[in-house]
């Protein structure tokens, strides 16, 4: 889950940075949330790292995949109300 969560973050940033660069009147507030991700991504991924190994990949992917699935759901339910 702390993947998917984080790997957002800093997939967010990396958005804002490019549409900064391109499109300057872009709002890229709602990309920049909590400020400068990567000391966060570099924390998680040394406890991961660290704390994780081959016997444990089939349940990172599991959460991972049921973080993914839960957003999916969540956005889907959101799009449904705003197109009543």
């Amino acid at each position: 889950m702390l993947y998917v969560l984080e790997g957002a973050h800093l997939g967010g940033a990396v958005i804002a940075k490019h549409l900064m660069r391109h499109l300057p009147d872009a709002p890229v507030r709602s990309f920049q949330a909590g400020g400068n991700p990567m000391p966060r991504w570099q924390a998680f991924w040394q406890h991961a790292t660290t704390h994780l190994d081959a016997g444990n990949l089939p349940e990172v992917i599991a959460g991972a995949l049921t973080t993914f699935r839960f957003y999916a759901a969540h956005l889907t339910a959101c799009m449904r109300y705003c197109e009543r």
